[in-house]
């Protein structure tokens, strides 16, 4: 339920003929609410297994995440608003950096598994990784569904 709403929430910031409009902060406070909505999806899957540890070391993880969803959502804003005046060479740094920020989001994700073996076991680590890949596919699958491709642009004209 709550994974619906955030989807919708995002679908709607990333649609491409709004999306410039649409300002860091909007984005940053749709996080901040995509944020409560997964902590609660938490509580419900592995709630009595968790700690104030565990609580610690997931908003620290959720800080870092958000630092990179705010990255990839500038890199798509800057696609969207520069893609008919986009030479060949800018398209290839956008990729460039689409490309390296889904290395950092990997690298955070196993990063942080890591450390949830450590202090809460292999199990939760587990649990932790999968709702993170989840959320993660499900972002980018509504991203790259929202962004108007060449074909519909060629379309529109």
């Amino acid at each position: 339920m709550y994974l619906k709403h955030f989807l919708f929430i995002l679908s709607v910031f990333l649609a491409s003929p709004i999306v410039a409009q649409i300002t860091l902060d909007d984005y940053a406070m749709s996080q901040e609410i995509y944020k409560m909505e997964k902590r609660e999806i938490y509580e419900e899957f592995i709630g009595n297994q968790v700690n104030n540890d565990f609580w610690k070391l997931y908003n620290e993880y959720e800080g870092k995440r958000i630092a990179l969803e705010m990255n990839r959502f500038e890199l798509v804003k800057n696609y969207a608003q520069d893609f008919f005046e986009m030479t060949d060479q800018q398209a290839a740094n956008h990729l460039k950096i689409a490309e390296k920020l889904n290395i950092e989001f990997n690298k955070l994700i196993t990063l942080y598994s890591n450390k949830f073996i450590k202090t809460n076991g292999g199990k939760l680590a587990m649990q932790f990784y999968q709702l993170e890949l989840y959320f993660l596919a499900s972002s980018r699958i509504e991203l790259i569904e929202n962004i108007t491709t060449i074909a519909e642009l060629l379309r529109e004209d």
